[in-house]
């Protein structure tokens, strides 16, 4: 035995226990702290599991006694009929006490979570659910005896608690259903629209209860598609819209407020959905550049409601597996005989109908209203020509344009239009700086001088079916005072289209020319009305909520 190891061992005996047995005491403490760790492991867990269902318990029982309260004490409950200009997917309640109205319980993003708002009036909405918990689902429905002997409604909502990375094990949900019995409130189904699929207006999309008066309205949170991993809703201005506006061509404008860098390029990945996020909508990218943060998209609406309904249609993005599914084709409509976007120097039909072509002459591309614009300086050779076969248009029709004039040049000056004597637009320096419609020799002109260099939207709208005052002038979605006389028809055919031109009476145009259709139909007032308002500088005709997350 060496010297070094019988000075340990007797070290070790000094304090009253072996080398052996202070090692096995060593052990013994290790096993004791494991145990006690465990165990706080193991009550941290369960204290973490309690505050997870207590959370998702407490705002469940918040929004079901919410909904209770709140519908025993309506007059009527609106379940997917439009109320108070509320569209269908919101449980709408009208109250005896008129500073109540509407009160409105709604499923809304927040993030990648989904909140339960309520609002009483015209007061601000506050939130039902905590942070860190989110809405799957929320469906109402009517279970009212047709006879009206009983009026119950059911209400199953489902929440969970959300958490992630270490703590997601601890996710709690809570579901439940109940039934509420009415005693004096009605229930309102359908939204004054039979749609398809419904056998009559009760609110049902498939028609499984041979239109009784049941229906019902499913608040819970959907997503399209879950390869995309992004949306936005893009809410529709419909406050001066008097009737729906079928197959309308929206502008989406994007600007430096919208994260490109969720994208791919071009924006292929891009797509539009309709408010029930099952339709898919076609749309044109016009121009996307994201260098410059400014884009402009155009979407085919099947409708747009009329006020006091509200609508929306969704824009999802971020699918890197996307490829581009632009159909210019498929926004434009047959009634348009012509969409020139006039970013190019001789510009391409948009309809995709092949039935133009046109040869540029010294015009130049420049700044436009709407991506690129065609700059006319006023030269004999300064025009565009479009030329066409077997179409023509000789009892309606609608021209619009966004000029740009300079007030410099000729005294009178052709914009854009037929040639000969067909639908025209021109520009007058010698009477006031104004601007007119025509055909042939029936003219009307605007209320004042558009020669201010700044754009303005043009419509002139011809109907051979009404008697008088048939051609008509809209100048920034306002009618013009003046009228034309009736004329029988158009005496030219829908053949060469020019841009600019030099003809025996007028002189070439000198101003830009930005944005032509020309429509074998007289657009309505509301339809000039909501195109100016859509394609407008600084438009608010569309909102765009927040990004959501799937």
């Amino acid at each position: 035995m060496s010297h070094k190891t019988f000075k340990v061992r007797r070290a070790f005996a000094r304090h009253g226990f072996t080398l052996v047995e202070f090692i096995i005491y060593i052990g013994l403490a290790i096993i004791v702290l494991a145990a006690v760790s465990e165990l706080n492991f193991s009550l941290q867990s369960q204290m973490t599991r309690s505050a997870t269902r207590f959370a998702v318990q407490r705002d469940h029982e918040l929004i079901m006694n919410s909904v209770a309260q709140e519908v025993h004490a309506a007059r009527d409950i609106s379940l997917s009929q439009t109320r108070f200009g509320v569209p269908y997917g919101k449980l709408v309640l009208t109250m005896d006490d008129p500073d109540r109205n509407p009160t409105i319980f709604e499923v809304v993003p927040r993030g990648s979570y989904y909140d339960m708002s309520f609002k009483a009036g015209p007061g601000p909405a506050r939130m039902l659910t905590s942070d860190k918990v989110s809405i799957d689902s929320f469906v109402i429905k009517n279970l009212s005896a047709p006879d009206g002997s009983t009026k119950n409604i059911q209400v199953a909502l489902q929440l969970h608690h959300v958490n992630t990375g270490n703590l997601k094990e601890y996710e709690q949900t809570v579901s439940a259903t109940t039934t509420l019995e009415l005693l004096n409130a009605q229930i309102m189904c359908g939204n004054g629209f039979t749609e398809p699929g419904e056998e009559c207006d009760d609110g049902n999309a498939i028609d499984i209860d041979a239109c009784t008066s049941l229906c019902a309205v499913n608040l819970s949170p959907s997503w399209w598609d879950a390869s995309w991993q992004h949306r936005k809703l893009l809410t529709i201005d419909t406050g001066s819209i008097t009737q729906p506006l079928a197959e309308f061509p929206l502008l989406v404008k994007l600007d430096g407020s919208f994260d490109y860098s969720k994208t791919l390029s071009g924006g292929r990945d891009i797509r539009f959905v309709d408010e029930d996020d099952a339709t898919v909508l076609a749309y044109e990218i016009e121009a996307w550049q994201d260098a410059q943060n400014e884009s402009f998209v155009w979407v085919k609406v099947p409708e747009i409601k009329a006020s006091p309904q509200s609508d929306a249609i969704y824009m999802y993005y971020n699918n890197p597996a996307a490829t581009d599914a632009s159909n210019p084709a498929g926004v434009w409509n047959p009634h348009y005989r012509a969409v020139w976007h006039m970013k190019q120097a001789a510009p391409v039909d948009a309809t995709g109908r092949s039935l133009r072509t046109c040869t540029a002459g010294t015009n130049s591309i420049t700044p436009g209203h709407i991506d690129g614009a065609n700059l006319f300086s006023g030269g004999v050779n300064d025009h565009i020509t479009c030329t066409q076969t077997a179409t023509t248009m000789t009892d309606k029709i609608t021209v619009s344009a966004w000029i740009r004039w300079s007030g410099l040049g000729a005294t009178t000056q052709e914009i854009t239009g037929n040639a000969y004597y067909g639908a025209s637009f021109k520009a007058f320096r010698n009477f006031g700086n104004r601007v007119s419609f025509n055909i042939k020799y029936s003219f009307v002109y605007s209320d004042g001088p558009l020669a201010d260099g700044l754009w303005h939207h043009v419509v002139g709208t011809y109907d051979q079916n009404l008697a008088s005052d048939n051609i008509k002038l809209y100048i920034d979605g306002v009618l013009q005072a003046d009228t034309a006389n009736e004329i029988t028809a158009i005496p030219q055919n829908f053949g060469l289209w020019y841009m600019s031109y030099t003809s025996f009476s007028s002189s070439a145009y000198s101003g830009s020319l930005d944005e032509i259709q020309v429509s074998s139909v007289p657009r309505s007032v509301d339809w000039i009305r909501a195109q100016y308002d859509n394609q407008k500088a600084s438009s608010s005709f569309i909102s765009f909520g927040a990004e959501e997350s799937p």
